[in-house]
């Protein structure tokens, strides 16, 4: 009867310890991918989409016809700033992790990434006269509740990780790098 205890006891010591380790394991895979892929990935589509906006009021600086300008802007969407879309996307596709809480934010982000590229789409559609503005409205803010929803689902693991951001190092492309809170 006492081997059985001790053996149970064993097994369960076991357990504890592999999740425990389990739980080290995903907080630094979720600080390397937030730190290494995350933010150089959301860096690029903001330095990107920069660029691209400094063209679209280029464009509507401009003197002449609105609808020559529709259609340029139309051109702008195709050609830069919708690949910037397919990009992101490409990239986030790529990122490979072991962790299911890891992935699930990865991949909560690959469907806001999938969404924004749609909106961009329906941009093309509103600059066409396709769809109304009160539609395009409506798609921006579900669009800004799913990039909500990433940022809420990180911020419930760092509380679990028990991480925070690296505030003595810096921004980093404008965002604050994570680090466990007892470094």
């Amino acid at each position: 009867m006492k081997k059985i205890i001790i053996q149970m006891l064993t097994i369960s010591a076991l357990f504890l310890l592999v999740a425990c380790g389990n739980k080290d394991e995903a907080a630094d895979e979720l600080i390397k991918y937030y730190n290494e892929e995350w933010i150089p990935i959301q860096a690029m589509k903001k330095t990107k989409t920069n660029n691209a906006q400094d063209n679209f009021l280029e464009i509507y600086s401009k003197q002449g016809e609105d609808d020559e300008k529709n259609k340029e802007v139309i051109a702008l969407y195709k050609d830069e700033i919708i690949p910037i879309a397919d990009e992101v996307l490409e990239q986030l596709k790529f990122i490979e992790l072991e962790h299911r809480k890891v992935k699930k934010m990865n991949d909560l982000q690959i469907k806001a990434e999938e969404f924004a590229k749609t909106h961009l789409e329906n941009a093309i559609d509103l600059y066409k006269g396709n769809i109304s503005e009160e539609q395009y409205k409506k798609n921006d803010a579900e669009l800004r509740e799913k990039y909500d929803t990433v940022l809420e689902y990180r911020d419930e693991l760092m509380a679990k990780y028990d991480l925070e951001y690296d505030k003595e190092k810096g921004e980093v492309d404008g965002f604050y790098e994570l680090k466990h809170k007892k470094e």
